[in-house]
């Protein structure tokens, strides 16, 4: 008897392994994508592209690349704007020219090794200024023009 019991229950805790439902996966909260931070890594992907493609001697499409980064992302979703009001107008000056050096840097065709220190130097910043903006609490949509 006891090893009919002992048989049936190893029998039925097997069964419901098998025969529960998958339990839910973790909730695992997803990072906040209307953040300063989220936009400065998409502009650190046009710049590293376009390190890419200069590296692969398209200084053209390298460029253009840099133009996405600036007038498509830095620009147009308004962390410039963000940037004078939070951080100062000379200053966010300073960091705009950085964008045109790099697009002179491909029209004087630096070495890779150059063009990537300035690169990083831009990346770095636009990481930097990101946090600070988070940080002061500048909410993106602030900017937002009504259509």
């Amino acid at each position: 008897m006891n090893k009919i019991i002992l048989v049936l229950s190893i029998g039925l805790i097997g069964f419901n392994v098998f025969a529960t439902e998958p339990s839910e996966p973790p909730v695992v909260e997803a990072p906040a994508e209307d953040n300063w931070v989220s936009l400065a890594e998409t502009i650190v992907v046009h710049l590293e592209t376009a390190s890419t493609l200069y590296a692969e001697n398209n200084g053209k499409e390298a460029k253009r690349e840099i133009i996405k980064a600036y007038f498509g992302v830095f620009e147009d979703q308004k962390m410039e704007a963000a940037m004078r009001m939070e951080l100062g107008a000379k200053y966010t000056y300073k960091v705009e020219r950085r964008f045109g050096a790099l697009r002179k840097a491909i029209k004087k065709n630096i070495s890779i090794e150059e063009f990537n220190q300035q690169k990083q130097e831009l990346i770095t910043i636009m990481r930097e200024d990101a946090i600070k903006l988070d940080e002061a609490k500048i909410p993106r949509e602030v900017f937002k023009v009504n259509e």
